[in-house]
């Protein structure tokens, strides 16, 4: 019974690198000068940052603004939408893509679904215009720059941290020590010039006062709704009343959508096909239980 498992895991796993292989095939006679749609939409899900997650979904700022720059310079695409469900990330990833969304010479508009927090929401305020869902959440303006402290289990379990650098400050932050009150000011000071230029950024981009922003700027998460009372977002709706606007806006009579979708590498591909695998695997495995023919003995 196990080697016939084993057998299927098997068949399984070639079928899908075969697949792979064909999609990477494929891929090559794939022109990126073939958009069809006067209206580009760009994802930016999962957390924004300049390294590609093999485990998960990551908004990486040079695949973003390489597919603004595509939109950008094709004349079919009037605007774009950048379609937002994402929690935030690093400061500098965020900031980038802000500044491409901010230069575009086309209409941009977000698009906030789920979550557009953080660093995703510095994004969307970049954009001409901000939609959300009513129950979408928005804010969480605020840096954060905490980590863990693992010096009491160091001791509790009788390990040494045996420091060595070369420079005062050069492990600071380290989780096997805790950190002095002199790094923690200097810390702070770090956090709180990031802190100012996110207010500071949001409030040009919003065309808001930096006082303003600043008392929303709590790190509170809103609901579209309210963000909406706030100022964080300009619309309450999804694709249907944005496509409206944009007909109104652009005297467009019609709107068709071309969407960009993110160019996967070879592991992230792999990790997607034996994700499924497995999961039909576990879903046959279930219903054969449900069913009494399967006998694990």
């Amino acid at each position: 019974m196990r080697s016939k498992w084993i057998n299927i895991v098997t068949i399984l796993f070639l079928l899908g690198l075969f697949s792979l292989v064909g999609a990477s095939i494929i891929g090559l006679f794939i022109s990126d000068n073939d958009i069809s749609g006067n209206i580009a939409l760009i994802p930016v899900k999962g957390a924004i940052s300049l390294s590609n997650n093999l485990y998960g979904s990551t908004a990486n700022p040079d695949d973003i603004i390489s597919e603004i720059s595509k939109a950008e310079d094709n004349p079919n695409i009037k605007a774009i939408i950048l379609d937002i469900n994402s929690p935030g990330g690093s400061p500098v990833a965020s900031a980038e893509i802000a500044d491409a969304v901010r230069k575009c010479n086309k209409t941009v508009i977000a698009w906030i679904r789920e979550i557009g927090t953080s660093g995703a929401y510095y994004v969307a305020s970049a954009s001409d215009i901000i939609f959300a869902h009513r129950l979408s959440l928005v804010g969480s303006i605020g840096v954060r720059g905490s980590f863990l402290d693992f010096s009491g289990l160091l001791k509790e379990y009788n390990i040494s941290y045996n420091r060595l650098v070369s420079g005062k400050y050069k492990d600071m932050g380290s989780p096997f020590r805790p950190m002095t009150s002199e790094e923690k000011d200097k810390f702070k000071i770090l956090l709180n010039s990031t802190y100012n230029i996110f207010i500071k950024d949001v409030a040009d981009n919003r065309g808001l006062s930096k006082e303003y922003v600043k008392s929303l700027a709590t790190g509170e998460v809103f609901l579209g709704n309210n963000a909406k009372s706030l100022k964080l977002v300009d619309e309450v709706g999804g694709l249907y009343e944005i496509k409206h606007y944009l007909m109104e806006k652009l005297n467009l009579t019609n709107i068709k959508i071309y969407k960009f979708k993110k160019e996967r590498n070879f592991y992230e591909l792999l990790n997607e096909i034996s994700s499924e695998g497995f999961y039909d695997i576990g879903l046959g495995i279930g219903n054969s239980l449900n069913k009494g023919k399967l006998n694990l003995n």
